[in-house]
């Protein structure tokens, strides 16, 4: 008999907790998952936005390592060395040869004089240029995808000024381009914007003028062969003419 009772206790017991539980009604089902898809909406183009700005940021990095590097070789080495870049379509295969011109993917190679001589005479470099003859190759190219090489930058914010009368890579076509491979492979591209160093560390952009004060690099972000013109995400790296020293700059985000 208190067996009987007992159970039966356990019972009502375990009925009672079951009586409490309240499931969720499709109206708030629906409503919750309509706030998650707000919410998503907010979040995803914020998200893409913070990768865009580490994207260029990282990118900016590297070629300020890779031009730093460029300076200390050819210090160390008295001899000249020419950082090239050349801009080609961004949503061609990585295997088209040659890489067709275009936007939206940046190329990057380095090489140094073979010789120690810089190749050209200074008034007249085109007509004297010695090109892939005295030159040695220093690095693998470079492939940047989502990177425009720009003429020009939107204006800087307080945290990003700078030197306004810069020499502008984007701008200026140099009349010592070579070509990459140097080795005289097959062609993958022509390296028409170039930045040299020479044995005290100076640089300059080869176009038949005397050193600049400042040099600089505009990098905007593209998707696929399309400038994004209107990403806040940009980058600026700064050369001094005269020491080499690089810097980069970047707006607040």
């Amino acid at each position: 008999m208190q067996y009987n009772l007992t159970g039966t206790s356990h019972m009502k017991t375990y009925s009672s907790m079951n009586s409490n539980v309240r499931a969720f009604s499709l109206i708030e089902t629906l409503m919750v998952a309509a706030v998650a898809t707000v919410l998503m909406t907010l979040v995803i183009p914020s998200m893409s936005s913070i990768r865009g700005a580490q994207s260029i940021t990282r990118v900016g990095a590297d070629i300020e390592a890779t031009l730093e590097q460029a300076r200390s070789y050819a210090m160390a080495n008295n001899t000249y060395v020419f950082v090239g870049f050349a801009e080609v379509d961004g949503v061609q295969s990585e295997s088209v040869r040659p890489q067709q011109p275009g936007t939206g993917r940046l190329l990057v190679g380095v090489a140094a004089s073979k010789d120690g001589t810089r190749g050209y005479e200074v008034a007249n470099p085109g007509s004297s240029w010695s090109g892939a003859a005295n030159l040695v190759p220093l690095s693998k190219l470079r492939r940047f995808d989502g990177v425009h090489l720009a003429d020009v930058l939107p204006s800087p914010t307080a945290d990003m000024q700078p030197v306004a009368d810069s020499s502008k890579l984007g701008q200026v076509t140099v009349t010592t381009p070579f070509d990459w491979p140097i080795d005289g492979g097959q062609k993958v591209c022509t390296f028409s914007r170039v930045i040299q160093f020479d044995p005290q560390g100076s640089a300059t952009i080869p176009s038949g003028d005397e050193l600049s004060r400042w040099l600089e690099v505009a990098l905007r972000p593209a998707r696929g062969s399309q400038i994004d013109p209107a990403s806040p995400n940009f980058a600026a790296l700064q050369i001094n003419g005269i020491t080499g020293a690089v810097r980069l700059f970047r707006p607040q985000i």
